[in-house]
């Protein structure tokens, strides 16, 4: 292949082909290599590679890299990073706001484990990066459907203290369902606006 392509050609190619890992072997740009990276979900590596640049898309990305390896106090920084050189960005819209309430979640979190355990909790400007490491006890929990965590903020705020370490599936669903919802009230309004 080095006859006829270019590393950075060779690296898109194995990028194309879903071999992460080779392409950012291959590529010699450094920022194909920080995509390759993050896409075969290094993001350790990831974010260091993005942190040479102050674009707004490798300041998003290296955010999102921290984001996803439950750095969040970092990923808030570099969030705020982002907003300061670029505070039009639509990412900022989305992902601040969720970085800021997955921090006051663990946050709420630590200091009711720590008043379980009868521990006094000093206050930090930072809190805690991530959930890592905390283990629950085990208890008997009532099966709710979404509907009803939804409607309710206070089973909201219950189920989020309780999401699993990586929030992206909770999220998502949270979202969709919200979404769903909100199609089937605007349907709802259509039709009882139509007759």
């Amino acid at each position: 292949m080095n006859l006829w392509l270019t590393p950075d050609q060779q690296g898109r190619l194995w990028f194309e082909l879903g071999d992460y890992q080779r392409a950012a072997r291959t590529f010699e740009n450094p920022r194909w290599q920080g995509f390759s990276l993050y896409a075969a979900e290094d993001f350790d590596e990831a974010a260091n590679y993005f942190s040479r640049f102050k674009d707004a898309q490798s300041l998003l990305t290296r955010a999102n890299a921290l984001a996803h390896q439950r750095e969040y106090i970092p990923a808030r920084r570099a969030y705020q990073e982002l907003a300061k050189h670029y505070p039009d960005h639509p990412a900022l819209k989305v992902n601040l706001p969720i970085i800021e309430q997955l921090i006051k979640d663990n946050q709420r979190l630590s200091e009711s484990q720590a008043s379980e355990r009868g521990e006094l909790n000093p206050k930090t400007d930072e809190g805690p990066k991530s959930s890592e490491g905390s283990e629950r006890q085990s208890m008997e929990v009532e099966q709710l459907s979404a509907d009803e965590l939804l409607q309710d903020p206070n089973l909201t705020d219950m189920w989020l203290r309780q999401i699993q370490r990586d929030p992206s599936e909770f999220l998502s669903t949270k979202f969709y369902l919200q979404l769903e919802q909100d199609e089937k009230e605007g349907k709802e309004a259509k039709e009882e606006g139509s007759q």
